[in-house]
């Protein structure tokens, strides 16, 4: 027979799932008053604050749930996840190595610690646990994504092109990996292919102003002015402070002779960055 409080927690669960965090809280509340040390109620609780952006009192939490399951390594991801989060990157990786430790096939937990070596830009570190994270979870998307970004920052453009058609694979409608395809192929001036791509991520995300900047920029390079323009206005309308797209309808006001529309664009720019 369950108890009042598995009941309770049931139902704490369903909400915080639907994305009903401050239901989820007050019934988890509830369940913490009757069973104090109810290592559950604490752990997804502290994911609850953890996901309201409250790190100091998920961090707490998260802490107690330790302390009564110190093996577990699913709070000793998410405690590092919130120091991540705090940008307490040491603490982070070593309750990653924790978790670790007690479960060598964490796949998220090897992505997540992946991230962190790759913000320090210690590569082999990054791509060992990338790899690691991918023997174990072949349809892990974030790891393919998060793979496929720390190649592009490297300069492997080909490896990172691959890991971006991984994740199409599995999910055809990631717009930021479809987006970086098309960079890829701008890189490469295959401007058709890029264009597809960008075009691909406006249908999911109409506002995306760097896929409409890189439009343009395609638009420029094809000596289709008129249209360029219309993609960097499109972007601008969306976003104001926009710089490329700022500087490249400039720059395409100039190549038609129009320099007082080019002037109002650059004197805005240098009131922002008087070193532009």
């Amino acid at each position: 027979m369950s108890t009042p409080s598995g009941i309770l927690f049931a139902k704490a669960y369903e909400q915080q799932h639907r994305g009903l965090l401050l239901e989820a809280i007050a019934l988890y509340d509830q369940v913490l008053a009757l069973e104090p040390n109810h290592p559950d109620a604490l752990h997804f609780l502290a994911l609850c604050y953890a996901q309201l952006g409250d790190l100091d009192k998920a961090l707490v939490l998260f802490n107690q749930a330790l302390e009564l399951h110190p093996q577990d390594p699913g709070i000793l991801n998410n405690l590092a996840n919130v120091y991540k989060k705090n940008q307490r990157w040491e603490e982070a990786i070593t309750y990653y190595l924790k978790a670790l430790s007690i479960a060598p096939d964490y796949a998220q937990a090897h992505n997540n610690l992946a991230t962190i070596y790759a913000l320090q830009n210690a590569y082999k570190q990054a791509l060992m646990h990338y790899q690691k994270a991918l023997e174990i979870a072949p349809d892990l998307t974030m790891a393919h994504f998060n793979l496929g970004l720390l190649f592009l920052n490297n300069k492997q453009l080909s490896a990172a092109k691959t890991q971006f058609n991984n994740v199409i694979a599995l999910n055809p409608e990631h717009t930021e990996a479809q987006f970086y395809l098309g960079v890829l192929a701008l890189e490469d001036q295959e401007l058709d292919e890029a264009e597809q791509a960008f075009q691909t991520v406006l249908e999911f995300d109409s506002e995306h102003t760097e896929a409409l900047t890189n439009l343009g920029v395609i638009a420029l390079k094809r000596k289709q002015n008129q249209l360029a323009i219309n993609f960097f206005t499109q972007a601008l309308a969306l976003d104001n402070n926009h710089v490329a797209a700022r500087n490249n309808l400039a720059a395409t006001f100039i190549h038609f002779d129009r320099f007082e529309n080019a002037l109002t664009h650059y004197e805005w720019l240098l009131t922002q960055d008087p070193n532009n």
